[in-house]
């Protein structure tokens, strides 16, 4: 039998070419895919993570949540009597003058420094 061969050198070239062009493609896709889905799935993971992070902090405020309420009131609070001790303070200065006037005065002899004697 004979053979014979109608399309020429050249095209007998390209064909062979072809084949590498389209395997070397492949395998460009084919990379590109596993890169595609390593990322997917280190994206996911990541996420995953963030939420139940989220997750967390949420369980964590709302066991918060009722100290930081009676916190605030305790700050209310706080004010408020801070105001009231504020109010009193001019009441308290003009005793206190008094009681450090009468401080200055001599201790009867055989007393200690607040004016005691000592018992036996």
């Amino acid at each position: 039998m004979i053979r014979v061969n109608l399309l020429g050198t050249q095209n007998i070239r390209r064909h062979g070419e072809t084949w590498w062009q389209l395997s070397l493609t492949l395998f460009a896709l084919l990379v590109l895919a596993a890169v595609g889905t390593r990322l997917h799935g280190m994206q996911d993971r990541h996420l995953t993570t963030q939420r139940d992070e989220q997750r967390r902090v949420e369980a964590e405020l709302k066991t918060l949540q009722p100290l930081l309420k009676q916190a605030a009131r305790l700050q209310v609070k706080k004010a408020e009597l801070a105001q009231g001790v504020g109010d009193r303070r001019p009441a308290e200065r003009s005793t206190t003058t008094g009681t450090a006037a009468f401080s200055n005065q001599p201790k009867p002899p055989g007393t200690d420094m607040a004016g005691h004697r000592p018992r036996h």
